[in-house]
């Protein structure tokens, strides 16, 4: 079985937090497949600047994240 994600570890994304665009790392990728239309996958990042854990942002949807902030910015 061959799974593809939109990012990697490590890749810098763009997200809405808190009504403002959010820029992050991604530090893990949970990949949750059951065989019907509930699969997903969720991502963990990590603040770019004064991080406090590898996890500072959890259950990040691959929907919700971009990779240039102009994308972001273009899907609101």
């Amino acid at each position: 079985m061959k799974i593809e994600t939109k990012f990697n570890l490590r890749d810098i994304v763009w997200f809405m937090k808190d009504n403002k665009a959010t820029i992050a790392i991604i530090s893990s990728v949970k990949i949750f497949q059951c065989g019907t239309n509930q699969d997903n996958i969720q991502y963990t990042a990590e603040k770019l600047n004064n991080s406090v854990s590898w996890r500072d942002y959890e259950h990040l949807q691959e929907d919700d994240l971009f990779s240039k902030k102009e994308d972001l910015l273009s899907a609101l």
